[in-house]
């Protein structure tokens, strides 16, 4: 597959493992250099590793992207390390735990998931280019 995205630079913002992790690993494989984001270091390495190690390339920046905190981590680990973004996925999943179905998550589940998937999106963490 060709997608004609050589030299561009992604950050999915869930890929540690499941569909953000083969979402940077196809990226990777077009010749995008990749940011992989995860709360876990050891999870996030492994993916990056994997990714350098089949001839990608691939960053790891670590945080927590429910926190302004940890959002502004990752912009600030993203822009030093490429200078700028071409593609960004925002897919930073679920919440921790068991899987939960609609009606079994809890006001607090709903709340942490907005703060992981939307709200991180919109934190004043600095332009991303």
């Amino acid at each position: 597959m060709n997608l004609q995205l050589r030299a561009k630079r992604a950050l999915v913002t869930g890929n540690s493992s499941g569909i953000g992790e083969s979402i940077v690993r196809t990226l990777a494989c077009e010749g995008v250099t990749v940011v992989v984001r995860g709360r876990n270091r050891e999870r996030a390495r492994r993916v990056g590793t994997a990714i350098n190690q089949e001839g990608g390339r691939a960053l790891v920046a670590i945080g927590d992207l429910a926190t302004d905190d940890g959002a502004s981590a990752v912009a600030q680990q993203t822009l030093e390390a490429l200078g700028g973004l071409d593609i960004l996925i925002n897919d930073a999943g679920g919440i921790d735990g068991e899987p939960q179905g609609w009606s079994d998550a809890t006001r607090a589940d709903w709340r942490a998931m907005f703060d992981q998937n939307l709200f991180s999106a919109i934190r004043p963490h600095g332009e991303v280019r």
